[in-house]
């Protein structure tokens, strides 16, 4: 009997190899993209669905165009716009159809929403921050052109974030036969000790027809491309439409890779449903092995002690909304882990699944958390939403390593204000515990924990605490009232750090310093990395928005611009507590301190390298030198490592020495330059009466600029800057309103000064600075354009054209838009060139800013 099922399994697998290419494609599963243009209206006074802009027949004949995905907020004419949009959209249906299983998937809609499909309400859906489907089954029709409406409401906010709207993340039909696999979810479990890991793998089987026989269900699973273990079972079919399959196996320890986040491993897994002589389905997902444990007083990873730094991340940019396009979630994810940070409670809301697969690609360790926060109706334990989300958002990303714990809530815990919240906290993490998820931590996030002894935290299996101020004492009360409990500080604040690149600081040393030292505390997640846009106001000014609509808590601004903050928490999250550099005629010296058991962070270091690479005059590395360094633990003592120099200074233009963590981040970086940074030049010099500013690109090798000026001589410096302006102000009084000042940029690096043309500036007369250009970005056949706002300014003038001097092909267009514009409908291919112009009451415009190009 053995011998026959092991013919019937390699057969069934050899079938699978020839056959999975062919089929796949044509009769398996169909995904189709709905993204577009979609006809648009803002429904200002509520009346669309009075007057059925649902219906197929409705004359939408002069109604905007917007594209799907995308948030409505991002045009200039609907920026401030909130409460229910509606959009509309035609598609065929695909052929033979009537006969599959059909699925509407919305990724993520701004933010409530209604959908009809042919004039028909197919659904409503309450908190668009999660994924969605509904069911289209029996509903198109062979050779049927459809239409499709969707009403989105963003009038519902979450704490002080923008209330995007709009359909921001991606809208697919989904194809199936009626015989489908609905999900698979993976457990792993490994023993440390053997080397092993036990994998339980469930898969829910779709069975549409209600069909009673037998399948065959194969598994494949791979390791960094390669097969390792392939698996088979027969499962009866019972008539019921849900059915569940489950496969058990033990990997030996030559097939386990654990995933860490300085190690993220990932498995791969192929699911196949096999009937008659046919592949019914395949289900591809990915999983890593990992160990989480809070024992001893300590938080182990694969049974090693971690105490770890991250950030809260607000997922979304000035330029494109919170449409998350790919470029910009991995630079945020990868600049975040270059700084440092392993684990976080890193949104309030939900991430797209792209999102969450970087984040396992790239390691770093998550908690993630439905939107409940502050004072809502949802803690109320009768209220089915906060129970459905969570359903949605345990279901949906089960298999990410990165996700090692579900929130059920962010500083609901104020008993007063939601006096039903300690029965809703405990119900919804036994909830998730028993139903969802037995594999994983659940919590919830406090700011009361260290103010009232019964506080909803004491059902989580660890505190998530937010602190803005006094956050050593804090957390000790934290303590006092639950001392069996490990603590992460989930926000860590104090005040909005300021826009400005050059003086955005913050306190972040003081800070950190304050929280080592305490063995039951693992670590803090900074609020934020991002700043972002927001009008809240509390009537605090060291927390309110700006008038740029930005809220300013960042270390990068709202346009992804790295302010003096950024390279300061470089340094106080590096996995080493300093590496000091010295050089020699034939080597430098590195010495390495490793951190102390308690410091933040401190976790153990394996197959880290150190780094030296030399640059030509180019800029380009013409020499990397590497040295493996030994395991590194907390608490070890310093020690030295030499690189012997084989060129000479002269042939080198700067060296870079660094260490560099597996995956390939970069850390605690000194570069020691031989020559002086590249002239630089002027871009563009405006001035006010008494204040100059100065435009300027940034040169090879320069890392700060300055600017030389006076009357009748250069007598006169700025501070330093990083940014790529300059402004030097008090330069005339009552007494004399004209002068000519001299002015010369200078670019600095650590060996020395290049220094610009002279260039002459006349003051004479009161005139208006022209907004400073943060970023601009080609965004959906269109350009973003982030700028400094003004509070007296109240209209903002934009002028794009095809020709670099603007006579020819020049258009004007105008916003009040805060902080950010959009220009919309522009030629793909097209290299564009724009400048603004910012207004005053009275007329007083300001001059026109430099201008920037860009391809579409």
């Amino acid at each position: 009997m053995k011998q026959k099922n092991y013919i019937r399994t390699s057969l069934i697998i050899i079938f699978i190899a020839l056959c999975i290419p062919t089929i796949y494609a044509q009769d398996i599963e169909q995904k189709i993209s709905l993204d577009g243009i979609w006809k648009f209206k803002a429904d200002y006074y509520n009346k669309g669905e009075t007057q059925i802009w649902y219906h197929n027949n409705f004359d939408d004949t002069g109604w905007d165009k917007l594209n799907v995905p995308g948030n409505w907020d991002i045009r200039n004419e609907y920026s401030e716009f909130s409460g229910k949009g509606w959009y509309r959209t035609t598609f065929q249906s695909p052929d033979g159809v009537e006969q599959k299983n059909v699925h509407l998937s919305f990724e993520a809609v701004g933010t409530d929403y209604k959908v009809w499909l042919n004039n028909e309400l197919i659904g409503v859906f309450i908190g668009g921050f999660l994924s969605h489907d509904f069911d289209l089954t029996g509903k198109l029709k062979q050779g049927q052109k459809n239409c499709l409406v969707v009403c989105a409401d963003n009038s519902f906010r979450c704490g002080a974030y923008w209330n995007w709207g709009g359909i921001r993340r991606p809208v697919t039909l989904v194809i199936n036969n009626s015989l489908f696999i609905e999900s698979v979810k993976v457990i792993s479990v490994p023993d440390l000790q053997k080397g092993s890991a036990k994998v339980t793998i469930d898969a829910a089987i779709h069975n549409g027809d209600k069909i009673t026989d037998k399948v065959d269900l194969f598994y494949s699973l791979s390791l960094a491309g390669k097969v390792i273990k392939k698996g088979f079972s027969s499962i009866s079919l019972n008539g019921s439409v849900s059915n569940l399959a489950t496969f058990e196996f033990i990997l030996p320890k030559k097939d386990v890779k654990l995933w860490h986040f300085d190690f993220p491993n990932l498995y791969s897994l192929k699911v196949s449903i096999i009937k008659g002589n046919t592949i019914a389905h395949e289900a591809n997902e990915r999983f890593g092995i990992r160990k989480l444990e809070l024992k001893d007083g300590k938080f182990l990873l694969n049974g090693e002690s971690i105490r770890v730094m991250g950030f809260n991340w607000v997922a979304d940019e000035r330029l494109t909304g919170n449409t998350l396009p790919a470029d910009l979630y991995k630079r945020d994810i990868d600049n975040m882990k270059s700084l440092g940070a392993n684990m976080a409670r890193l949104s309030h809301f939900p991430l797209p699944k792209e999102v969450y697969d970087y984040l396992d690609e790239k390691g770093m360790l998550i908690v993630a958390e439905i939107p409940l926060w502050g004072t809502t109706k949802l803690t109320e334990p009768e209220n089915p939403i906060a129970k459905s989300w969570l359903k949605l958002l345990v279901n949906t990303n089960f298999n990410h390593p990165s996700i090692i714990s579900w929130s059920v809530g962010n500083e609901i815990g104020d008993k007063i204000r939601n006096p039903k919240v300690m029965e809703y906290v405990e119900n919804a993490i036994k909830y998730v515990k028993d139903s969802l998820d037995h594999s994983r931590y659940v919590v919830m996030v406090s700011h009361t924990a260290n103010s009232q002894k019964e506080d909803p935290s004491k059902y989580a299996d660890f505190v998530l605490y937010n602190s803005y101020g006094s956050w050593g004492k804090n957390i000790d009360k934290v303590h006092e009232f639950q001392p069996n409990k490990m603590i992460f500080l989930s926000e860590c604040g104090e005040h909005l750090i300021g826009e400005d690149l050059n003086t955005a600081t913050g306190n972040f040393t003081k800070m950190i310093n304050e929280l080592k030292g305490r063995e039951y505390f693992f670590g803090a997640s900074l609020w934020t990395y991002n700043d972002y846009r927001s009008n809240y106001r509390s009537g605090n000014p060291t927390w309110d928005s700006k008038v740029s609509q930005n809220r300013d808590w960042g270390i990068i601004d709202g346009y992804g611009n790295k302010k003096k903050a950024y390279n300061i928490i470089r340094r106080e999250f590096a996995p080493l507590k300093c590496i000091k550099v010295g050089q020699n005629q034939n080597s430098l010296e590195v010495n390495i301190q490793p951190r102390e058991k308690l410091d933040l962070p401190a976790f153990p270091l394996h197959e880290y390298k150190l780094v030296c690479e030399e640059f030509g005059t180019d800029d380009k590395v013409s020499q990397r030198t590497e040295i493996i360094l030994p395991a590194i633990n907390p608490g070890d003592a310093s020690f030295n490592k030499t690189f012997d120099l084989k060129t000479t200074k002269k042939a080198v233009a700067s060296r870079r020495i660094f260490v560099v963590n597996p995956t390939g981040y970069m850390f605690m970086d000194t570069t020691i330059y031989y020559v002086a940074p590249q002239k630089p030049f002027i871009k563009s010099v405006f001035n006010n009466g008494t204040k100059i500013r100065v435009v300027f690109d940034p040169v090879k090798m320069g890392t700060e600029y300055k600017l030389l000026y006076g009357e009748n001589e250069l007598n006169q410096k700025s501070t330093n800057s990083i940014d790529n302006f300059i402004e030097v102000d008090n330069l005339t009084d009552s007494k004399n309103l004209e002068k000519t000042y001299q002015i010369q940029l200078v670019a600095v690096n650590n060996f020395g000064e290049s220094k610009s043309n002279i260039y002459q500036e006349k003051i004479s007369s009161f005139s208006k600075l022209p907004p400073v250009i943060k970023a601009v970005r080609a965004f959906q056949n269109g350009i973003s354009i982030g700028y400094s706002t003004e509070k007296e300014e109240y209209l903002y003038k934009i002028q794009y054209s095809t020709s670099p001097d603007f006579s020819k092909d020049t258009y004007i267009i105008q916003t009040t838009t805060k902080g950010a514009c959009y220009i919309p409908d522009l030629t793909p291919g097209i290299k564009y060139y724009i400048r603004m112009s910012s207004v005053e009451q009275y007329e007083i415009q300001s001059s026109w800013s430099e201008s920037y190009a860009i391809t579409i």
